[in-house]
Order: C-alpha cells, then sequence, then structure tokens
C-alpha cells in the first residue's frame, strides 16, 4: 500500500478575537507546529455574515488583521477569504487579495486602494469611488445625480467581464444602492410627520426588492427592516424614533400604495 502523504489543514480565523472561535485555531494549528501545511481562512474579513447586503469597506479590519498574523502568513502554505457577495464586497475582495500577493500594498491609503480598483474595472474613478464609499457619506458629499451616472458608466476592461451577472448589472446594483441611501438621507431632512415615514420605508423597501435578502427566512417572506443593513436603515429608524405619533397614518399610506403588504406593515 502506498504510504499516506501528510495531510493539510484549513484552519480559520474569526475577524474580531473576542466574536465566535476568535484566533483559536490558529494558535492550536501553531502549537501542533502544523502551520506551514496550513491554508490560513480569515473568515469574514472580506465580507462580514449574516449580513444584508452593502458595500461596507473593511479596509482597516484587513490591515489589522494581516499585521496580526504576519508571522503565520509568512510560512503558511495559503491565505484564503470569504465572501457571499461578490458585487457588494468586491472592494474588500480587491484589497485583501493585492495584500495576500503583496505585503506592501496594505500601506496604501483607502482613496489609493479604490482608485486602483476602479482602473482595474476600466471604470470612472469619479463614479465608483462615491459609490462604494457610499454608507461614509451624507446628503452633502454624495453627488445628487450619483445613481444616473453610474447607470451611464461602463466598466471596459477585460477582468470586469468577470464580474458575477456582468458589468452593467454590477453597475445598475450600486446605482440602487447609491439611490438607496440618498433617500434615506433626504427623507431623515424633512419635516417630522408621514412623509418623511413614507419616503424613507419606500426607499428600503426599493433597494430589499433588488437584493431580496431574508435572512434566515422562508423564500417568498416580505419586507423587514432588518432585512436590510443596519447602516443602510438607519437614518429611516430615526425616522421612525422621531415620527412615532405618525407611523400608523404612514403605514396606511404606505400600504395604499402598494409599498407594503398589509402583512408586512405589521411586521414593522
Amino acid at each position: 500500500m502506498a504510504e499516506l502523504q501528510p495531510c493539510e489543514l484549513l484552519p480559520g480565523r474569526s475577524i474580531c478575537e473576542d466574536w465566535a472561535n476568535g484566533r483559536k485555531n490558529f494558535e492550536m494549528t501553531e502549537r501542533a507546529e502544523m502551520t506551514q501545511r496550513s491554508t490560513l481562512l480569515c473568515y469574514e474579513l472580506i465580507g462580514y455574515e449574516p449580513t444584508p447586503p452593502a458595500v461596507v469597506l473593511q479596509f482597516d479590519d484587513i490591515r489589522r488583521v494581516f499585521a496580526q498574523e504576519k508571522p503565520l502568513l509568512d510560512k503558511a502554505r495559503g491565505l484564503m477569504g470569504n465572501a457571499r457577495q461578490p458585487i457588494m464586497t468586491l472592494p474588500n475582495l480587491f484589497f485583501f487579495a493585492r495584500a495576500a500577493q503583496d505585503g506592501e500594498y496594505l500601506n496604501k491609503s483607502d482613496a489609493e486602494v479604490l482608485h486602483a480598483l476602479a482602473q482595474f474595472l476600466g471604470g470612472e474613478a469619479e463614479v465608483l469611488i462615491p459609490a462604494w464609499e457610499c454608507l461614509r457619506r451624507d446628503a452633502s458629499t454624495l453627488p445628487a445625480d450619483l445613481s444616473q451616472r453610474l447607470r451611464a458608466s461602463k466598466l471596459e476592461s477585460q477582468d470586469a467581464q468577470n464580474i458575477p451577472g456582468g458589468p452593467a448589472r454590477c453597475l445598475e446594483i450600486l446605482a440602487e444602492f447609491t439611490q438607496a441611501r440618498l433617500k434615506t438621507l433626504r427623507a431623515l431632512a424633512l419635516p417630522v410627520g408621514e412623509d418623511a415615514i413614507v419616503r424613507g420605508v419606500s426607499a428600503l423597501v426599493a433597494w430589499w426588492k433588488i437584493t431580496r435578502y431574508v435572512f434566515l427566512g422562508e423564500p417568498g417572506e416580505g419586507f423587514r427592516l432588518d432585512f436590510v443593513h443596519p447602516q443602510l436603515r438607519g437614518p429611516v429608524e430615526a425616522i421612525l424614533r422621531d415620527s412615532s405619533d405618525f407611523k400608523v397614518a404612514a403605514l396606511k399610506r404606505l400600504i395604499a400604495s402598494g409599498v407594503l403588504s398589509r402583512e408586512e406593515a405589521s411586521t414593522n
């Protein structure tokens, strides 16, 4: 019988030391002197899960974990990440891959990374970067016509053709995402009342109809606020707190206009 080859390992660590298993698996692998025969999985470093779809830049987390694990990365067989949302997490995936290839890439600023990604995709940096930074910006720093400009732009590099769903679909999703962000921020700026609730909730429902995220729900489950990313729904939750006296009237308007079903209204 042929001699069995030594095994290889795929140990994983969590994005934070105080979350889930933390670094325990890496520590046990190192104590067992198995790091050299391991591919290290940095779980959630590209995309946190479970989480509703949104572009959430995790560049600082990538820098922190790569710096912390450098002694292990230098001798491991390889490095692996995971992402369930290839379009929403594309900036993190790009930075992770570049840093894994060249540790010096970690020294680049966020702006440099995003410019490099736009160039890699053959797109316009002045259009793409505000979309990727959408949740970091407010209404005064998000271009009012950003959604329209995204829909009118193109990703022309050969690499961009490999985006799941294609480059045009990627830009459409980003356009819908930035539109939802702008509309919720504008709703937050309205006077307390029904209109603010109706506009804010309508914007979130429109985005949810693109993602159809339902966490652990069964297919066909309707809209709920917690099916939208916390950072994106934050302005609407603030509106609901400040305008709670107008919520019932606003929900009636949302039902009458077809934005929410009666069942959806009763669960939000």
